[in-house]
């Protein structure tokens, strides 16, 4: 494999993704769109797409970089690829990062040609844009996430029908309430008025309406309506 990367493989490292975030560990695998950083706790699975920079690292222990457990991936075909690597973790617990912010927990349930639907505790069904995510953790933990046990946390996806792609998927929810980008935004939050294959208005609270460039949409999630509850 010839890649501008290969030389860090086995080494440890520091890389700045998306966010920014710097993640610093052992470069444990490297596929044509994905690698996988070993942080001595946690495999960080980070798309190319969203690596700004990568470098030589100097842990302050360096028994903490020493292989480490088996990889999650271990029988996946070669060469790794980000889209293999979700749909190895599918209806697995992940930590999911999107916005660059914040991370959210759950299972991944479903992988459509450019977004995948993922199921949270917190925030229910949401629907994310491949291209937008920034890295993908397996749990490795003896519990699910937030202390809840397996049993209890049973995945419930949203009871909406698929589509190939997100924009004819958020196009589903027109004249329904959505939430943007886990609604950090209040204007990514409202009644979806229309949505075409490159803006959506919004109804936000007060009435008024903002157009939206869906270029700069992540994810969206649909509060479940009186009948779904």
């Amino acid at each position: 494999m010839n890649d501008p990367l290969l030389p860090f493989l086995g080494r440890p490292v520091e890389v700045e993704v998306t966010g920014p975030f710097f993640i610093a560990g052992l470069m444990v695998d490297l596929g044509p769109d994905v690698t996988v950083v070993y942080t001595g706790e946690q495999f960080f699975y980070i798309p190319l797409l969203h690596i700004h920079a990568v470098q030589p690292y100097k842990p302050r222990d360096d028994s903490a970089m020493d292989g480490g457990p088996e990889l999650p991936h271990e029988n996946v075909a070669d060469p790794i690829s980000f889209r293999k690597m979700l749909m190895h973790a599918k209806g697995q617990f992940i930590e999911m990062n999107v916005t660059g912010r914040d991370s959210i927990h759950g299972c991944v349930t479903a992988i459509m040609n450019d977004y995948v639907e993922f199921y949270s505790p917190v925030f229910g069904t949401i629907y994310v844009l491949i291209e937008h995510i920034k890295f993908i953790v397996p749990h490795t933990g003896p519990t699910a996430p937030y202390g809840l046990k397996t049993v209890s946390y049973p995945v419930h996806p949203a009871r909406l029908d698929l589509s190939r792609t997100f924009r004819q998927q958020l196009q589903k929810s027109v004249g329904r309430m959505v939430v943007m980008d886990l609604g950090h935004n209040p204007d990514k939050i409202g009644m979806l008025e229309t949505a075409d294959d490159h803006w959506a208005e919004l109804v936000r609270s007060d009435g008024s309406r903002i157009k939206l460039n869906l270029r700069h949409v992540k994810s969206f999630a649909r509060p479940p309506g009186p009948q779904e509850q």
